[in-house]
């Protein structure tokens, strides 16, 4: 197949360079092979002793690109989208399988092998274009080729040659009829070539058979040592309208969520690229640990899904591994949201009812967990709502899980989390020291802004110490209009300001049992104390 962005010229000096005794050539780089697949830059080559013709080719892809971020880069990907369905429909109805745009940007162009029918040709671009759910940081111009089609993409007009028109052309010359001497003299080179490739063909055969082998071993012991549910590929690309952003529902700190239903049930899907295998090892692992299963407080991990692709070709191009994890899909969104986004305001019982539940989640992975798990990034978006408004915690991409019971702190060399809820005082000696009583602070922060509708802890702070004998008036969220349980709310924001203690982390309370008693009757935990030299909390932002 002749590239549609490079001229004829240049594809028959491509396809002339093929078959050569050169370095360059087929028969040298695969001596031997009796199936070839060969992606090139301005043509693509294949040859079999099976019939291919007809059939899809499409579980390698090739990528590539540039460095260059767009302006405005999610708007840009949706018009590359856009327009790659439109071409993708234009050439597989098109009797040449091209299609392509060069009279505005995004500018574009889609093309398959000649010999698929239209439903493989929209097939193999639906492929190419559901690899295109990624480019919502895409760079301003890409490509993806697979053995059966290619698409290609750019904000600046690139050359396109248009294919003649051979419908019309008149009926083939006849051929030349061999003599006998000319048939013995062929069928003799034709069977000492038999033999020759039969030769070659058997160690590369072998060959060929132990690295799939291998490549196979390692695709199915990938993610081994988790204990969670492994899903196929193809049902989540399905299962999420492949990865459509009409699908798309948040974007987190590791990739972009996809809802979705997946045996009868609605999930939700959260798709994570890296270019290493081994950097998903641990992080299933621990994964495995934390999956949710066991609480009703944090949201549960259903399982999870990868697709590998170039592994094949990794001597030439470095794999691409995706990663997607699959959880319960809660569907009342966020803490944030109900806090600051949504017209009807959140009544003190469903954020009291919260405050327990968020307790509960961290009690369970703090004592009850063994070992005992550290969440890292506890903040009001993080916090998920089903429909009877029971808070869910999630997002444990950032979790950490102790190496041996009892160990009392972890260290990492890079702070990571949102640094309007991190504790301050972490990071010490240029390593970030990780407690339980990091999370601790992250709750309280969480709870003072629950009670007084702002991320704010010096505020409220502040408003303790100048009105002493009012203060949870004072405090109180103003859309609340008073409507709130004066007792809980003061030991709300009691604990809040004990736990988000920013300068002594020993005078923050442990998340055991002691604490529900607190917030349900009262009177166990010691009156906050506020002290005079604080730091701002600017700091922190």
């Amino acid at each position: 197949m002749c590239s549609a962005d490079y001229s004829r010229a240049e594809c028959s000096d491509c396809l002339a360079a093929t078959p050569g005794s050169n370095t360059g050539g087929l028969p040298t780089r695969c001596p031997g092979s009796t199936s070839v697949f060969a992606v090139f830059d301005k043509c693509l080559v294949r040859y079999s002793d099976n019939n291919f013709l007809g059939a899809s080719e499409n579980e390698i892809i090739y990528t590539s690109g540039n460095d260059e971020k767009p302006f405005g880069a999610m708007a840009y990907s949706g018009k590359v989208l856009d327009r790659l369905k439109l071409l993708t429909a234009e050439a597989a109805s098109s009797p040449k399988r091209f299609a392509a745009n060069v009279a505005d940007s995004p500018f574009a162009l889609t093309q398959c092998t000649w010999d698929l029918p239209p439903d493989k040709c929209k097939q193999c671009l639906d492929v190419l274009s559901a690899n295109a759910s990624y480019w919502f940081t895409m760079t301003t111009e890409g490509q993806r080729k697979t053995y059966s089609c290619t698409l290609r993409y750019s904000d600046t007009n690139f050359s396109v040659v248009p294919f003649e028109d051979t419908s019309s052309s008149g009926p083939l010359p006849p051929m030349s009829t061999p003599s006998s001497g000319a048939k013995s003299g062929q069928g003799s080179k034709l069977i000492i070539a038999i033999v020759v490739i039969l030769a070659l063909a058997v160690p590369m055969l072998i060959w060929w058979v132990v690295s799939w082998y291998k490549w196979k071993h390692t695709r199915n012991s990938f993610g081994k040592g988790s204990r969670l549910q492994r899903f196929d590929y193809r049902d989540l690309f399905n299962a999420t309208g492949g990865f459509s952003k009409e699908n798309e529902i948040g974007k987190g700190g590791f990739g972009v969520v996809y809802s979705g239903s997946l045996k009868n049930k609605e999930v939700a899907v959260k798709s994570i690229m890296k270019d290493s295998r081994g950097e998903f090892k641990d992080f299933l692992a621990e994964l495995g640990s934390i999956d949710g299963t066991g609480h009703v407080n944090l949201v549960r991990l259903e399982g999870w899904g990868c697709n590998i692709t170039n592994y094949m070709f990794s001597c030439l191009f470095k794999p691409t591994v995706n990663l997607f994890l699959v959880y319960e899909l809660v569907p009342n969104g966020n803490l944030h949201e109900h806090l600051y986004e949504k017209t009807e305001v959140l009544s003190w019982a469903m954020r009291f009812k919260i405050v327990k539940g968020l307790w509960s989640a961290l009690n369970y992975l703090h004592y009850q967990c063994d070992p005992y798990i550290l969440h890292r990034d506890i903040k009001p978006a993080n916090i998920l709502l089903d429909n009877d408004f029971n808070a869910k915690l999630g997002d444990f991409g950032l979790s950490r899980v102790a190496q041996v019971s009892g160990q009392e702190s972890m260290q990492t060399a890079v702070a990571v989390g949102t640094r309007s809820y991190m504790d301050p005082l972490c990071m010490t000696d240029g390593n970030v020291n990780l407690l339980r009583s990091s999370d601790v602070y992250s709750f309280g922060i969480v709870l003072l802004e629950i009670a007084h509708g702002n991320n704010n802890p010096d505020g409220v702070r502040n408003l303790c110490r100048n009105h002493p004998e009012s203060f949870v008036n004072s405090v109180a969220d103003k859309k609340l209009k008073g409507q709130f349980d004066k007792r809980q709310m003061e030991r709300v924001i009691a604990l809040g300001i004990r736990c988000s203690e920013p300068i002594d982390e020993s005078k923050r309370p442990s998340l055991d049992s002691a604490i529900l008693h607190f917030l349900e009757n009262g009177g166990e935990l010691p009156p906050p104390k506020i002290h005079e030299d604080e730091p701002h909390a600017a700091t922190l932002a």
